[in-house]
């Protein structure tokens, strides 16, 4: 026990005689027909998923209400008009225009078959299971909340999204594109920021719409990215 690592060098030949018997007695100590069923059984019952799973990113930056009916019906509002005016000058009307939201509700289900055996003798069987379900309809509702058509389910956020898209060919990528998604968002109140990449709010962005500073790793990442992309710039130009 001294030296663990090369004490074995040091053995006299009786020790490393009795060392060579001792391993090879281990080795076929199981060659007994069927004694290796009498070896111990080792089972963790828990259930390890291997599918692709979900972040749930886009629940997680989504308002959340709780309705009793087949609808949710809201009110939207590109908000009211200012000006600038000088005094006694007339007013004019800034009246914000409302529009009505209707939000559908569908109904996802999953279902699993199990024997009442299975479901009283089955060690942790209730949670594990549990479990299983939670994660398929965390990803069904993860994926219809993406690119569901609105049929049937959910209408997806790429799916509703209208626009074009822009395609980079190798040598054009500049630092304009790494700050394009930002540009066409408009500064409105995202309350979790560090969930979503693309709001990348300035300290010169007014506070009185809540807006916080972004410091997730996916700023930061984008932050680097487009200092890479500038020197890369500067010294091509």
């Amino acid at each position: 026990m001294a030296d663990p690592i090369s004490g074995h060098l040091n053995w006299t030949t009786a020790e490393a005689d009795a060392h060579r018997a001792a391993s090879e007695y281990a080795r076929t100590s199981l060659s007994l027909s069927g004694a290796a069923s009498m070896l111990p059984l080792a089972l963790d019952p828990s259930i390890a998923l291997t599918n692709t799973g979900s972040t749930g990113g886009i629940r997680g930056v989504c308002r959340h209400e709780t309705i009793a009916t087949n609808a949710w019906n809201g009110v939207t509002s590109a908000g009211a008009t200012t000006e600038w005016k000088v005094e006694t000058a007339q007013a004019a009307d800034g009246t914000p225009a409302v529009a009505a939201k209707n939000i559908p509700v569908y109904l996802l289900d999953v279902d699993a078959v199990v024997s009442y055996e299975i479901e009283m003798d089955g060690l942790n069987f209730a949670s594990e299971l549990s479990k299983v379900l939670f994660d398929a309809a965390a990803v069904a509702v993860d994926a219809a909340l993406a690119t569901g058509s609105g049929s049937g389910a959910p209408t997806g956020i790429i799916t509703a999204l209208t626009g074009s898209s822009d395609v980079l060919t190798a040598g054009t990528f500049a630092s304009a594109n790494v700050v394009s998604l930002q540009n066409v968002l408009p500064p409105i109140n995202y309350p979790r920021p560090e969930v979503w990449s693309g709001f990348v709010p300035t300290r010169t962005v007014p506070a009185v719409v809540g807006e916080r500073l972004n410091t997730s790793p996916n700023r930061r990442a984008l932050v680097q990215l487009l200092q890479d992309v500038l020197a890369v710039e500067r010294c091509t130009g």
